[in-house]
């Protein structure tokens, strides 16, 4: 008489199984843009990462020529339940990137100064995102 073994669950199958971690101040929980790797804006247009961290050289150039510019300074959306970033308008981009520029890529100690990773993202419509996402 053949003995059948049962089956034993594995550790990915139990966490796949689990229930999404929701933040207490939103149905869907915060996704970050650089940690999803892409996110649409409040304007419905989909951003994807192309680069992780920059240079600070292409940072800097970035800043002057992309299309958008964000410090990291993200806004809740109720109606759509979602965290968009805000873009720097094109006269203050000067002023942001020289508040930016000396706590880039610095290292982050809590209760400290921020500091800022910079990320580029480009558009389903060949436009282009400088992303500096903010450590606090």
């Amino acid at each position: 008489m053949s003995k059948k073994r049962s089956r034993t669950v594995t550790f990915g199958e139990v966490v796949a199984e689990l229930p999404p971690v929701e933040e207490p101040w939103t149905g869907r929980g915060y996704r970050h843009p650089v940690t999803e790797g892409a996110f649409v804006d409040a304007d419905g247009r989909k951003w994807t990462l192309v680069r992780s961290r920059l240079d600070p050289r292409r940072a800097k150039r970035l800043a002057a020529t992309a299309d958008r510019m964000s410090t990291g300074g993200d806004t809740y959306d109720e109606d759509q339940d979602e965290w968009f970033p805000v873009y720097v308008p094109q006269a203050d981009r000067q002023a942001a990137w020289l508040e930016v520029k000396p706590r880039l890529g610095a290292h982050y100690t809590p209760g400290q100064d921020v500091s800022y990773e910079a990320y580029e993202f480009t558009s389903v419509d060949g436009l282009t995102l400088v992303y500096f996402d903010v450590h606090c």
